[in-house]
């Protein structure tokens, strides 16, 4: 397809075109030109290539499925009346003027393809499909220098009330009283300057399966894929406090871990001891309710990691008075207490970003008990909110500060010009 205002103008006089459809140089635009820029659709080709449907080719799938996820549609079955509706989407998208109007075969009546066609080719794919697709993404991202070697690790737990959701996890009492059920996510996400957060791995477990387990798997995944020095500092909760595992880490791999350490722990109790022995002096991070960090060097009492490491202990004192500590813990050879407390903080940026997606761009409701379906909108979602949290931080200002459902309700339309189509020609006209 080329521009050609002269041509489709005389066309139009004499009634000959193939298709007026509404467009706009807005959000929308922006972002599929920034997706192009970062090489994004040319990862899409890790989720299948032509042979495998040879009258759809795989990209137009995922495509339809990344913007149906930015877009926030719910089920497949919404996209005839929502995403298809709009020929300008579509065009933006990828598709062609003959695939929006006479679709890619004569399967049904909606066009470009049937909803129930995309159902199909994702439950053909693998959670490996997605991995090796999420390896391709990050890979294009680092090329571009977009991350950073910080990264936290948490694990999300998804709860679902249908017994019919393949996979799912059963956790139960000990009086054998099932209490919940569903699906855990071990997510590693990038720590952005700006305190974004861009998930650079994900795999999806049963609810039962330990975090230690599935944060040992996932990263044995990432760094077999993504090498040693794509991570320098890695942030993690008490779940997956493993002194053999933190060694490896720092030896092997060359990652500093920074893990908290709380009550009835041994190593907590001997860093109070030894403030206590040293007197360091402490620090005022926050005067109400008041905490105070010291820091303290060389503990060697934590045997499992066999090396020396550096602790910010930090002293909470409530308004009653109560006097509560625990601590923070990493190999990395560090000069003060904040060096540590800071890295560690920004762990509830993590927090603050599941609560997003879970809130607003709701990731844990699915809308299919397919397993292989499950997979599909947890690494859609997960994959799509950090191209906007990149896009939203390349391009500042007030779009930085938006929230997905602002941008939905402000950005996502398009309005405010005309295309015609005329064989392989189009211009656009602003409307009046």
């Amino acid at each position: 397809m080329r521009e050609n205002r002269d041509k489709v103008l005389a066309a139009l006089k004499e009634g000959h075109f193939l298709a007026i459809h509404l467009s706009t140089w807005g959000f929308l635009d922006r972002f599929a030109a920034f997706l192009d820029q970062v090489g994004f659709y040319l990862s899409l080709e890790a989720l299948g290539d032509a042979r495998q449907s040879p009258s759809i080719h795989p990209f137009f799938f995922a495509i339809v499925m990344t913007f149906k996820t930015l877009l926030g549609y719910d089920s497949f079955n919404s996209l005839p009346t929502t995403l298809f509706r709009s020929a300008a989407l579509l065009r933006l998208m990828g598709f062609n003027a003959v695939q929006i109007s006479e679709g890619f075969n004569q399967k049904g009546t909606v066009r470009p393809f049937d909803p129930d066609t995309l159902s199909q080719f994702l439950q053909s794919r693998t959670q490996t499909h997605y991995l090796y697709w999420l390896t391709d993404v990050v890979t294009l991202l680092r090329r571009r220098k977009l991350l950073t070697q910080t990264a936290l690790l948490d694990c999300i737990t998804i709860t679902v009330d249908s017994e019919h959701y393949e996979k799912i996890g059963r956790v139960y009492d000990k009086e054998g009283t099932l209490l919940y059920k569903g699906y855990k996510v071990a997510c590693l996400a990038c720590l952005l300057p700006n305190h974004t957060l861009v998930p650079v791995g994900l795999m999806v477990f049963p609810l039962t399966v330990a975090d230690l387990t599935c944060g040992k798997t996932l990263l044995r995944h990432i760094l077999r894929t993504q090498r040693v020095g794509f991570i320098t500092n890695l942030i993690m909760d008490m779940g997956f406090l493993d002194g053999a595992w933190l060694h490896d880490l720092k030896t092997r791999s060359h990652i500093d871990v920074f893990i908290p350490v709380k009550e009835n722990m041994t190593i907590l109790a001997d860093a109070i001891g030894l403030a206590q022995y040293e007197q360091p002096a402490w620090e005022t991070v926050r005067t109400s309710p008041r905490r105070e960090i010291a820091l303290l060097s060389g503990l060697t009492t934590w045997d499992a990691t066999k090396l020396p490491l550096s602790c910010c202990l930090v002293r909470d004192t409530a308004l009653d008075g109560k006097v509560t500590y625990w601590a923070i813990v990493t190999p990395q050879a560090v000069t003060t207490a904040h060096d540590i407390y800071d890295v560690y903080t920004d762990r509830w940026d993590l927090e603050e970003a599941f609560n997003e997606l879970t809130c607003l761009w709701a990731y844990d409701r699915f809308y299919s008990t397919k397993w292989s379906l499950v997979l599909a909108q947890v690494f859609f979602m997960f994959i799509t909110y950090g191209l906007v949290a990149l896009y939203k931080t390349e391009r500042g200002g007030e779009i930085a500060e938006m929230g997905i459902k602002r941008l939905r309700r402000e950005h996502f339309h398009a309005d405010d010009e005309v295309v015609v189509y005329l064989e392989d020609c189009y211009p656009n006209f602003a409307q009046k």
